[in-house]
């Protein structure tokens, strides 16, 4: 499977009897967790399962689960009928398709957030930053230039680059700080020329946030 296509048949026939690798199955569950179209259909699989209901490969946490459930009904009906190994025998049966049922279908949907969900979540919080100075299309004339620009919230650090007209990299650097100073001298930034800069929030998960592109030009005064 890949993406959010749903399970087939067969894989749900492979999962029921244990079959695949441990991040296969990791894989699956995660799939189910979230598509109620695939646990309706695990559920039938397994009622027209032919494995018995020990050796249902399902996860141990599961099976435990299921094994509490009580189902009153077929143990007074084995009474009844005076079979007690039969009935208990499908009322075993039923208790795993009933925990099935309930941890698939009705189970609440709301859950603890997961690893992937927190991440995702501080990837959507992560605002890009904005470029303060110098401005865009500014004309710088001093050896020292300071970038500065905004804070985000949620930003471990930033990464600023700095580009010639051709898209070369000049110089980067990381800093916990919205301001970076940079002599002309250290990045070999030569003068009446153009240059092109951004800066990239990162997270503490390794989301990246960019800021739009600014543009400089280089022109130092000197004493005459």
């Amino acid at each position: 499977m890949s993406g959010n296509q749903c399970l087939t048949k067969a894989e749900l026939r492979n999962f029921l009897a244990g079959a695949g690798s441990p991040a296969i199955r990791e894989t699956i569950e995660q799939h189910l967790s979230l598509c109620g179209g695939c646990r309706q259909l695990l559920v039938a699989q397994q009622e027209l399962s032919k494995v018995p209901p020990d050796e249902l490969r399902a996860p141990e946490w599961l099976k435990a689960q299921a094994q509490v459930l009580p189902n009153k009904k077929n143990r007074f009906a084995a009474i009844w009928s005076g079979d007690w190994r039969r009935g208990l025998a499908v009322a075993a049966s039923l208790i795993v398709i009933m925990g099935l049922a309930w941890f698939f279908i009705l189970r609440p949907t709301h859950q603890p957030a997961s690893p992937q969900e927190t991440w995702r979540q501080e990837a959507s919080l992560l605002a890009s930053p904005l470029l303060l100075a110098p401005v865009n299309g500014a004309v710088v004339h001093t050896t020292t230039i300071e970038f500065q620009w905004s804070e985000v919230e949620g930003a471990d650090h930033y990464l600023f680059t700095l580009l010639n007209d051709k898209g070369d990299i000049l110089f980067q650097s990381t800093t916990r700080e919205g301001k970076l100073r940079l002599s002309t001298t250290e990045a070999a930034l030569r003068d009446a020329q153009v240059y092109y800069w951004y800066v990239g929030a990162k997270s503490a998960f390794g989301m990246t946030a960019e800021s739009p592109v600014g543009k400089f030009t280089l022109t130092i005064e000197r004493e005459n």
